[in-house]
């Protein structure tokens, strides 16, 4: 490794995140190295191994975790494990290895999925309550509570990332899109498919929009907690309806059930302030799964998991 080369570790980088990391995060005016962690996150003594075997780190991403919310429903304890207590192994081999003055810069990444979602149309911010519903978005919470308490009492130069919705064809098939297309994909002719939730909004964010955000806070060095979305509360049952007329279903009557309408979509003025400002296109949205046929290979799900 070269003087000049900027070293960034990367946990989970064989997830979503991970791989659109190496593909979209970009190399102008850098010379980049990431050194993925192929150890358990669940044990310190692998993570603690890892960060001492680098000789220099500027970066680290922290993106290992267990996100199917059906996963973790069915395993919470190893969910905790994975996403609260591999969180806190992170932050403790940071604080036993490196000075204030030598901490790399860390990121958490985080999820919406620890606020609460509303009947009503609101904006959270990074200030709005932790009141996580799900089994995962607690584990989440705990996590970013963790941090917390590393960057205020060890003064750790942490930034937590909480996403909002996004979607990736790398993605299992119980996720919103993925299970979306397969429905409508292979419903019979002029089927009428309900569909549980479609009356809710989230704020949807590409992953390629993601990795430049965090590629930003990176850059700034930027500490404490930021909402990474679009800022738009986006109708579920349009991105449904936008998800027949690519499969050119239009045989295809689609109706939203259930009497709950739920709402979550982000406040980003803190990424309006430090110069981003991402903005929601359907078509980008959706365009990476009807590219090189990647519908083909996404089956039937009995469940539309609304992340």
């Amino acid at each position: 490794m070269s003087s000049n080369t900027i070293c960034i570790g990367v946990t989970g980088s064989t997830g979503v995140l991970g791989r659109a990391l190496f593909k979209n995060w970009s190399h102008a005016n850098q010379n980049v190295e990431f050194v993925s962690f192929k150890g358990d996150i669940k044990n310190q003594s692998d993570v603690n191994d890892w960060l001492c075997n680098i000789p220099k780190l500027n970066g680290l991403l922290h993106f290992a975790a267990m996100v199917p919310t059906s996963d973790v429903d069915k395993d919470p304890l190893k969910a905790f494990h994975v996403n609260t207590l591999g969180t806190l192994n992170i932050l403790e081999a940071c604080r036993l290895n490196f000075t204030k003055e030598t901490c790399p810069w860390i990121f958490i990444a985080s999820t919406s999925h620890v606020y609460a979602s509303t009947s009503q149309k609101q904006f959270v911010t990074e200030t709005s309550p932790l009141n996580p519903v799900s089994t995962y978005g607690v584990t989440k919470a705990q996590g970013d509570q963790w941090a917390d308490v590393y960057r205020s009492k060890y003064n750790l130069p942490i930034c937590t990332g909480r996403i909002f919705s996004y979607s990736d064809p790398n993605q299992a098939a119980s996720f919103f899109i993925p299970s979306l297309i397969a429905k409508i994909k292979d419903a019979p002719a002029d089927a009428r498919l309900e569909i549980r939730g479609l009356d809710g909004t989230r704020d949807f964010i590409t992953v390629q929009q993601i990795i430049g955000t965090i590629q930003l806070l990176f850059l700034q060095k930027a500490i404490g907690i930021f909402n990474i979305g679009t800022g738009t509360a986006v109708s579920l049952f349009d991105i449904a309806q936008s998800v027949r007329e690519k499969l050119g279903r239009s045989d295809v009557t689609i109706i939203s059930t259930g009497t709950d309408t739920h709402h979550l979509a982000a406040n980003i003025q803190k990424l309006n302030d430090i110069g981003l400002h991402p903005t929601f296109n359907i078509n980008t949205l959706l365009d990476s799964f009807f590219i090189d046929n990647q519908t083909s290979s996404i089956s039937s799900t009995n469940k539309t998991a609304i992340n």
